[in-house]
């Protein structure tokens, strides 16, 4: 026998919900006793569950085990980072400043061209052709024998050659040397009084010669395109008063190849006294300097001779 208990609806509703009855076992009862059901909640056995679920899953069986697919992928090739190398050390260059050193200034001539170093040859006890060298500003290498000249010419570092020789023959060796200078252009001041026994040296210089034996009395050439007697410094024409200091006192000068007369002796139309040759850069005396050196006949306290010295040295510097 079923107990039947009049619920109220919607706890009746809520137990069916829930699953804890079905449709029949909740009545509502309304207050008329009459037995018919109030509400008819309209679930069934199915609705709520009660019904099982007739059908399973079907299980599928493994088919088997994993197949195992090799993995043909290619790895990376490892390529290692380049070697390091370390950088240069950087040295910073150190300044060094140059050291200006200003060039020796060497005092020119008058014409402009620096002296320098001569090579003197003087076979007497005059210096007045070392002194000329020397007012000049140039340094005179004063030699006093053939065998001092022929060492100081190999040495070389001089501009400028003067023979004075108013006494001993030259050397071959000194004469060779001087044809070698003369033929290279070299500048020369050439005093022989034997020039006329040296076909060598008369051949080298460009000239003939007379001898003479008696000192004459020296004129400037008015026609010559320089004047030994004031180009730098200043003395009287004719230069007269030697002494007949030597048994051979000079050479008449006849040129034989280009230059001209700058002085002649015994008048001014004589013969040649000063040849210039080798384009200005030889000088040949046929007088005897060394029969004049006693003279300053403008008797400005320089001796002529000197003076004659430095006007010739001041024109072939200046060639």
């Amino acid at each position: 026998m079923s107990l039947r208990v009049a619920l109220p609806p919607l706890l009746l509703l809520s137990l069916a919900v829930a699953g804890c009855a079905t449709a029949s076992d909740f009545y509502a009862v309304d207050g008329g006793g009459d037995g018919k059901p109030l509400v008819d909640f309209g679930l069934s056995d199915e609705d709520t569950g009660a019904k099982s679920d007739a059908k399973s899953d079907t299980k599928v069986a493994d088919s088997g085990a994993d197949t195992r697919v090799a993995d043909t992928s290619v790895s990376d090739t490892y390529v290692p980072f380049d070697t390091w190398v370390a950088p240069d050390t950087y040295v910073a260059d150190t300044y060094v400043a140059d050291t200006y050193i200003p060039d020796t200034y060497t005092p020119p001539t008058d014409a402009g061209v620096p002296i320098g170093s001569v090579l003197v040859y003087n076979d007497s006890s005059d210096t007045l052709a070392d002194d000329a060298v020397t007012a000049l500003g140039g340094t005179p290498n004063l030699t006093t024998t053939t065998t001092a000249f022929e060492t100081a010419y190999d040495a070389g570092g001089f501009s400028v050659i003067i023979i004075d020789a108013p006494y001993n023959a030259l050397s071959s060796g000194m004469e060779s040397r001087l044809s070698t200078w003369i033929a290279g252009g070299g500048r020369l001041l050439f005093a022989y009084w034997d020039l006329d026994t040296s076909s060598a040296m008369r051949s080298a210089l460009g000239v003939s010669t007379t001898d003479y034996t008696s000192p004459k009395p020296l004129y400037k050439d008015t026609s010559s395109p320089v004047d030994l007697f004031s180009l730098k410094q200043t003395f009287p024409s004719p230069l007269t008063g030697a002494g007949d200091d030597v048994s051979d006192d000079g050479d008449d000068l006849t040129l034989t190849g280009t230059g001209f007369l700058a002085a002649r002796l015994g008048s001014a139309t004589g013969a040649g006294g000063i040849a210039v040759v080798s384009s200005g850069r030889v000088i040949v005396n046929g007088w005897t300097p060394y029969n004049f050196r006693l003279i300053d006949a403008d008797s400005d306290g320089i001796k002529d001779v000197r003076e004659m010295w430095e006007n010739q040295l001041t024109y072939v510097l200046s060639k």
